[in-house]
C-alpha cells in the first residue's frame, strides 16, 4: 500500500508539471517518456528536455521529471530510472543493487512523515549532496544555505517553497532548473535571479511580482511558468530562447500581450486563467500549440497563424461569427472548441447504453447496480438529445466522484462514460472540467434518470421540492407544537424572544420537570433562533433549554424513555437522536448507560443509515457488550463457523462500519461472513486493511 501510494504521488505530480509546461515542439506531439520503477512498481512518466534543441532527448541531454519531491534531472541516455524512497530521501538503485542518493525533500518547519528533518539533511556528507538530482526545500529556512552550497547546480533541480519567509533566498549560480513558490502577499523582488543566466526551466508560482526584468539575461531559458499580473506585463523582457510558457491556473493573469516578445515560443498554456484575448499569438511565427480551455476566451486572432497546429479553447465565449472566421482562416489548425462535439465524435457508432449506480473514481463495483441496459437506438437518441451543455460556465471539477454513470458501449465494450454530478453537470475524461448543463437540459436529463430508477433532481427541481417540503415541514412542526403545548401554549412559545422567555412559557404550560424534558426531546432541532419562522425559533430554543438541563435528570428521563417499550415510538426515536446529537449535555457515566439502549432504538427504525448510527454509538462505548451487540446486526454464523445466508451489499457496508467503529470484534465471525460474500478475495483484502487501520489507530491512542 505504501509503495503504491508513493508511486501514485509521483505520477500525479509529474502529470501536473507536464500538463503545465511540456508539449513536444514537433507538431504538438506527446512529450517523451521515461520508465520509472518506484519501490519495485514500474510505470512511465513524461519528461521535459532541458538541453539540446528541446525535442527528442540525446545521450548527454538533461531531462526534467517533474514530481514529488519538486523537480528531477536525469541523463537522456538512462533508459530506466529505479528509485527507492524513505522519509524524504530518494535513492537511485543500480542494476547491481547499489544505491545512490539522488533526491531530498526537506522540512523547514513542521515535520511530516514524508519529509526529511532539516537537521538530518544538514548532517549529510558533501559527497552525498554532490550526487543529488533533485532538492525540494519545504518552508524556507536560512539554515538551508549549506545544503545549497553542496549541490551541483548544473545537475540538480531545485524546488524552494518560501511562504514562511516571504523572500528570495541566495541561490547557487549555474542552476539549470528552478521552481520557487508559495509566496506571501507582499511584493516579491526577483532581482536575485539576474545571475541565473544558465537556467533552462524556471517556475515562479503564487507570487506577487511587480517586475520580471531580472529575467532579461536568461538567453538559455526554454521553459517558463509564471503568473504575470496585468500591472507587471510591461516589465516582462524579450526571451529569445523560450519555447514554452505556462500560466495555468493563475486566475489573476488576464493580459498576455507580452508573449509577442517570445519570438521562438512554440507552446502556450493559459488554461484556467483570466485570459480572454488570444490575438497576441498572431505575432508568433513558431507557435505550434495553445491551451486556453476554462479561460472563457472571447477573442481570437483575426487572421491566419501559419505555424499553429493545435488550439484548445473548450469552455470559450467566442462569438460564432469570429470562431467561424478563425476556423476558415486556419484550416491547418486542429481546433477543439466544442465539448459537446468532442463527446459526440467519441460515442458515434455506440450500439447500446448502460446506466449504473456509482461514479468514475473510487469505485466499488461490488456495491454498484445496473439500472438500465438498452440497445434501442431511440433510447440512445433521447438520451443524447437531453444533454445540452452551457459550455462557457465550465470552470473545473466537482470534488466528489459523482453518480450515476452512463456508459456507451460498442460490441459489448465500454466506449465512453459520463458521470452525473448533482443533477447539474456531467463529467467526461475528455473535457477540461465538468460540463454544466443548461437548466432545461438538467430537468430533461434528471427526468430520464428518474424514469430509469436513479432518483436525481436538477437544481430547479430541487428548488421546487424545497419550497414544497418547507411548507409541509412548517405545517407538521406547528401541528406538533400545538399538540404538545396546546394551541395557547404553542402560541405563547412562538411569541417568545429569547431562550429564557421560552423556558418560562414552557414551565407555565407544563409544571412537571420530567414531562418538560420529554416535550423538549420531541421539539428540538438544529434551527436558528433568529429564523423568520416562529416555529423554527421554538425548535431551536428547545435545543438550547435541553442543553442547559440538569444532566442527571436529563439522563434519567432519556433512559426511562429508551427502555420503555410502551413509550411513544416517535418519542423513543427522538430520545435516541438526543443521545447522539446532544451528547455534550451528558457526562460519560450517563452516556455509558444510554448508548446501547439508544442503539437498540436506532436498529428498530430499520434503515441502513439508522444502523450506521447504532454502530457509531456502540463503537463509542468501547465495551464487550457494545461490540457483541454490534455483531448481532450482521448475518448469523452457525456453530460450524458458516454464514447461514448470503450477505447483501448493505451487510458488507455495515460490517466495515463495525470494524471501523468497534474496538473489539469477533474476527472468526467476520471472516465467515466475508467467505460467504459475492467476492471473498476482494472483501478479504478490504477486511485486512480495515484491521490494519484500526490497529494503527489504537497505537496512536497509546502514544498520546
Amino acid at each position: 500500500m505504501q509503495h503504491r501510494d508513493a508511486w501514485k504521488s509521483l505520477v500525479l505530480a509529474m502529470a501536473l508539471v507536464v500538463s503545465a509546461t511540456a508539449t513536444s515542439t514537433a507538431l504538438a506531439s506527446e512529450p517523451p517518456e521515461a520508465t520509472v520503477v518506484l519501490n519495485g512498481v514500474e510505470g512511465t512518466a513524461s519528461v521535459v528536455v532541458l538541453s539540446g534543441d528541446g525535442s527528442a532527448p540525446r545521450a548527454d541531454d538533461l531531462l526534467q521529471v517533474g514530481g514529488y519531491p519538486g523537480l528531477w534531472m536525469l541523463r537522456g541516455d538512462a533508459p530506466t530510472l529505479r528509485l527507492r524512497t524513505e522519509q524524504g530521501k530518494w535513492f537511485e538503485v543500480g542494476d547491481d543493487g547499489s544505491e545512490t542518493l539522488v533526491g531530498l525533500h526537506v522540512s523547514g518547519s513542521s515535520i511530516a512523515a514524508w519529509l526529511l528533518p532539516a537537521a538530518e539533511a544538514r548532517a549529510l556528507a558533501a559527497k552525498e549532496l554532490a550526487t543529488l538530482r533533485g532538492l525540494a526545500l519545504d518552508n524556507w529556512s536560512d539554515s538551508f544555505s549549506g545544503l545549497l552550497r553542496g549541490i551541483d547546480p548544473a545537475r540538480c533541480a531545485l524546488d524552494v517553497r518560501t511562504d514562511m519567509a516571504g523572500h528570495l533566498p541566495k541561490l547557487p549560480e549555474g542552476l539549470r532548473a528552478l521552481r520557487i513558490h508559495g509566496w506571501l502577499e507582499e511584493p516579491v523582488d526577483l532581482s536575485g535571479l539576474a545571475e541565473q543566466t544558465s537556467l533552462r526551466y524556471l517556475s515562479v508560482r503564487m507570487a506577487n511580482v511587480p517586475s520580471w526584468s531580472a529575467l532579461a539575461g536568461m538567453t538559455e531559458l526554454r521553459h517558463l511558468e509564471a503568473g504575470v499580473e496585468p500591472t507587471a506585463a510591461a516589465y516582462v523582457p524579450a526571451l529569445p530562447g523560450l519555447r514554452r510558457y505556462s500560466a495555468s491556473r493563475e486566475w489573476d493573469v488576464t493580459d498576455i500581450s507580452f508573449v509577442a516578445r517570445f519570438s521562438a515560443l512554440r507552446s502556450l498554456n493559459v488554461r484556467a486563467t483570466g485570459v480572454t484575448d488570444l490575438s497576441a499569438i498572431e505575432r508568433l511565427t513558431e507557435i505550434d500549440h495553445v491551451e486556453a480551455s476554462l479561460s472563457a476566451v472571447t477573442k481570437l486572432p483575426p487572421g491566419r497563424v501559419p505555424s499553429l497546429r493545435r488550439l484548445r479553447i473548450l469552455g470559450h465565449s467566442v462569438p460564432n461569427e469570429q470562431l467561424r472566421a478563425f476556423l476558415d482562416a486556419n484550416p491547418q489548425c486542429e481546433t477543439e472548441h466544442s465539448m459537446r462535439a468532442d463527446f459526440e465524435a467519441k460515442v458515434r457508432g455506440a450500439e447500446s447504453i448502460r446506466l449504473r449506480t456509482g461514479g468514475q473514481c473510487h469505485r466499488h463495483p461490488l456495491t454498484e447496480d445496473t439500472l438500465l441496459e438498452s440497445g434501442d437506438p431511440k433510447e440512445l437518441k433521447r438520451l443524447l438529445a437531453a444533454i445540452v451543455l452551457d459550455e462557457p460556465r465550465t470552470r473545473g471539477h466537482c470534488k466528489c466522484c459523482g453518480g450515476p454513470t452512463i456508459e456507451f458501449l460498442r460490441g459489448g465494450e465500454i466506449v465512453e462514460s459520463l458521470t452525473v454530478h448533482h443533477g447539474q453537470a456531467l463529467r467526461w475524461d475528455g473535457w477540461p472540467g465538468d460540463g454544466p448543463l443548461t437548466s432545461d437540459s438538467a430537468d430533461a436529463l434528471c427526468d430520464w434518470l428518474n424514469a430509469h430508477g436513479s432518483p436525481v433532481k436538477s437544481p430547479r427541481q430541487v428548488a421546487a421540492r424545497e419550497v414544497t417540503d418547507a411548507a409541509a415541514a412548517k405545517k407538521t412542526r406547528d401541528e406538533l407544537q400545538d399538540q404538545l403545548l396546546g394551541p395557547e401554549g404553542a402560541a405563547a412559545a412562538r411569541a417568545t424572544t429569547s431562550s429564557d422567555e421560552f423556558r418560562g412559557a414552557l414551565a407555565a404550560t407544563e409544571p412537571d420537570a420530567d414531562r418538560r424534558i420529554r416535550i423538549l426531546v420531541r421539539l428540538w432541532s438544529d434551527g436558528k433562533t433568529d429564523d423568520a419562522d416562529a416555529g423554527v425559533r421554538v425548535a431551536a430554543r428547545a435545543r438550547r433549554v435541553l442543553e442547559g438541563s440538569e444532566p442527571a435528570r436529563l439522563a434519567r428521563v432519556l433512559l426511562a424513555v429508551l427502555t420503555d417499550p410502551e413509550a411513544d415510538a416517535e418519542l423513543r426515536r427522538h430520545a435516541a437522536y438526543t443521545v447522539r446529537g446532544l451528547d455534550k449535555a451528558l457526562d460519560e457515566e450517563a452516556l455509558a448507560r444510554l448508548r446501547v439502549p439508544a442503539a437498540r432504538v436506532y436498529i428498530a427504525i430499520g434503515t441502513l443509515n439508522a444502523a450506521y448510527a447504532a454502530v457509531r454509538l456502540l463503537g463509542e462505548q468501547e465495551t464487550p457488550e457494545a461490540a457483541s451487540f454490534a455483531l448481532t446486526l450482521l448475518p448469523p454464523v452457525d456453530e460450524d463457523g458458516t454464514c447461514t445466508r448470503a450477505p447483501t451489499n448493505d451487510d458488507m457496508d455495515l460490517l466495515f462500519q463495525i470494524v471501523q467503529f468497534s474496538n473489539e470484534s469477533d474476527d472468526p465471525k467476520l471472516r465467515a461472513i466475508v467467505a460467504a460474500s459475492r467476492d471473498p478475495a476482494v472483501y478479504g483484502r478490504w477486511l485486512d486493511n480495515a484491521f490494519e487501520r484500526r490497529e494503527q489507530a489504537e497505537e496512536r491512542k497509546k502514544d498520546k
